[in-house]
């Protein structure tokens, strides 16, 4: 009789519950030594669990893990993340397979579930140094509050610190180290130890408010309630975030967050001739990899390769009256049935090579030191004679070419001997159309005089710059009337229009830069600022005032720094004030108004005349150098932004070198 088999069968597995899976989450979790990623994981497999849950599945398997991944990749998240979430479902299928939920078979197919190719890599945030001090300039330290701020603010931007970082410092962290403060043994992400050193202003803005606080020991930062006392023993990471968002707000700069200070600070670092090395210990990354990434090493747009092709496009000076606009091109009018023009045909050709014009080195904020009262110094110490007070007529003659080239050289020597950067201004201030036919030129004499002025400027180049000297070639465009008072307005684009064919001119030259200089009334700066952002060229736009501190046309410097800032888009590099003298304008600008931050460049007058007394006056005012730089310092120390500096009418190379003695030491 033939016994019965009983066929051993496998027990069916089912698919694991979702308490046995809040269970390995926890587990997960628990194994997690940082902050960050305890936080990312847990969401991540909270959304993986709801997702598995919401639907009955066989069980916990690689085509389940897969189907996930496209869930993923269809709501369109960077690869980043989706991977992320991926490591975190992996970590979770693991702790579920060790507590015997799932078997070897299966937790062998979801690890073989790989991550998505990351294809290029997406564009970070970085703040200029412009941007940097605004954010910094936007702290009001009046209060409290407002010194936690500016030291929190100054140790992420300065030092790079992480948010989780900067809250868990102590009191004392902050030690000297081979005669320099640092941060000493801070722990950072992965348990990574490192010292990171402090800069001097960031220094300053704990010290004052450690002060301010009487904090003595624990933690450095503290919670401080509405009423301005300081509450807890600490704070926690989202207020960090509020801080760095409410700055960033009242500096009108949008999506920061306080990584991209961190990652700010590698690449100001690094634009300042720090060793990547360096930056990497600073920033406690593992990897060199990682540094470049910070710094945008891999690619630079605000210096873009393509930029420097030596190639562009000309095409008409101003737009054909009836050519049609590509408005009207896409949506034509039926009564748009008149005969269309034929364009002048485009012609590419080649043109020098200007060094500075995508990146302007004074944007950095080193000192720059340019020339003084060009044709005052000309006329009354030279003995030359200038028609209508205009310079260029001197480019007609060897004589008039070394008289300017000796001028120069004064101020390239001073460069030089302080080691610091020299703009060299064009001696192009009257070489526009009306004066120029008010001398006798034609076009072409004119735009020649034009050509020759940047040529000169690129061979003091030559023979001053120096890696410690970096010099910029500025071609200077005057008023297109009285430097004094204006005669005639223009309106905005009369003004582009004027102004465009000697913009034109310095396109195709090696100026770096186009300055307009004496400018009366917003109205014209608007023009020239556009006419160089037609050409593809940086301006900076610089106004005089008078005694009152407002623009000859009345308006005060507030509105017309806002009207052209407005009008073009914030197209100025930054502004400067030029032919006044400092008592004329010191107390028309209020501390830490973001308007004032958008001047860098001071050229001013020796004398405190008015400019109808200096209209009238036959001898030459020269002031007191050493009392025009006693003023110079005085507002560089008030507005840290200023590292431009100049003089105008009366001054020489005497001035310049007393500012330069005083600004910089």
């Amino acid at each position: 009789m033939n016994q019965p088999t009983h066929r051993r069968t496998r027990p069916r597995r089912k698919s694991p519950t979702l308490p046995e899976l809040e269970q390995a989450k926890a587990a997960v979790l628990n194994s997690l030594a940082s902050l960050q990623s305890r936080r990312s994981y847990r969401r991540a497999m909270k959304e993986f669990i709801a997702w598995y849950c919401s639907e009955p599945r066989l069980a916990l398997n690689r085509s389940v893990v897969l189907r996930y991944r496209l869930r993923l990749e269809n709501m369109r998240l960077a690869a980043g993340t989706i991977n992320v979430r991926l490591a975190a479902v992996r970590r979770l299928a693991t702790e579920a397979a060790d507590s015997g939920l799932l078997s070897a078979d299966l937790i062998a197919g979801i690890r073989r579930v790989r991550g998505v190719k990351q294809l290029g890599r997406r564009i970070g945030n970085w703040l200029t140094p412009e941007a940097g001090q605004r954010l910094l300039n936007a702290v009001r330290t009046d209060s409290l509050r407002g010194n936690r701020d500016a030291a929190m603010l100054g140790l992420l931007i300065g030092c790079g610190l992480r948010r989780s970082e900067l809250v868990e410092l102590n009191v004392d962290q902050i030690q000297q180290r081979e005669e320099h403060w640092v941060i000493l043994d801070l722990i950072g992400k992965g348990g990574h130890v490192r010292t990171v050193p402090m800069p001097g202003w960031v220094k300053d803005a704990l010290d004052e408010w450690v002060c301010s606080a009487e904090i003595t020991e624990g933690r450095l930062f503290r919670a401080i309630r509405k009423n301005g006392v300081l509450w807890g023993h600490g704070l926690t990471q989202n207020v960090v975030w509020y801080v760095v968002k409410e700055c960033a707000k009242r500096a009108g700069i949008h999506n920061l967050a306080p990584h991209d200070l961190r990652r700010s600070c590698a690449r100001l670092c690094h634009e300042s001739g720090g060793e990547l090395e360096q930056i990497q210990f600073l920033l406690g990354h593992a990897s060199v990899l990682t540094t470049e990434r910070y710094i945008g090493c891999k690619q630079r747009l605000s210096r873009a390769v393509n930029d420097r092709i030596a190639l562009h496009a000309v095409s008409a000076p101003s737009r054909d009256p009836v050519a049609p606009t590509m408005e009207a091109i896409r949506h034509p009018r039926p009564t748009d049935r008149r005969p269309v023009a034929r364009r002048e045909e485009r012609v590419v050709k080649l043109m020098p090579m200007a060094k500075y014009r995508q990146r302007l080195p004074q944007l950095d904020g080193d000192v720059f030191v340019t020339d003084g009262g060009m044709e005052t110094t000309l006329i009354f110490h030279e003995g030359l004679q200038l028609r209508d007070f205009a310079a260029f007529d001197l480019l007609k003659g060897d004589k008039g070419i070394e008289a300017l080239r000796k001028y120069y050289r004064s101020y390239g020597e001073i460069a030089r001997k302080f080691a610091v950067g020299f703009i060299i201004e064009s001696a192009t201030w009257r070489a526009n159309p009306d004066w120029g036919r008010q001398l006798g030129y034609s076009e072409e004499a004119l735009a020649e005089a034009n050509r020759k002025a940047i040529e000169l400027c690129r061979e003091i180049r030559e023979e001053f710059e120096t890696p410690n000297v970096r010099t910029v070639i500025s071609g200077c465009i005057g008023p297109r009337g009285d430097g004094y008072s204006p005669d005639s307005l223009m309106s905005e684009r009369e003004a582009e229009d004027y102004h465009r064919t000697q913009a034109e001119i310095f396109r195709d030259s090696d100026a770096d830069v186009i300055s307009a200089m004496t400018m009366t009334y917003p109205e014209e700066a608007i023009g020239v600022t556009r006419a160089a952002q037609s050409v593809g060229m940086p301006a900076v736009i610089s106004f005089t005032v008078e005694t009152d501190g407002r623009l000859p046309n009345g308006r005060t410097l507030e509105q017309a720094i806002r009207q052209v800032d407005e009008a073009t888009g914030e197209g100025p590099a930054y502004y400067m004030i030029n032919c006044a003298h400092p008592t004329h304008f010191r107390d028309a600008w209020p501390a830490g108004a973001a308007w004032v931050e958008r001047i860098r460049g001071l050229r001013a007058n020796a004398s405190t005349k008015s400019h109808a007394e200096l209209d009238e006056a036959e001898e030459l005012d020269e002031g007191d150098p050493t009392e025009l730089a006693a003023q110079y310092r005085e507002l560089k120390r008030a507005f840290r932004q200023l590292n431009v500096f100049g003089g105008c009418c009366g001054t020489d190379h005497r001035h310049v070198e007393a500012i330069c003695q005083a600004c910089v030491g």
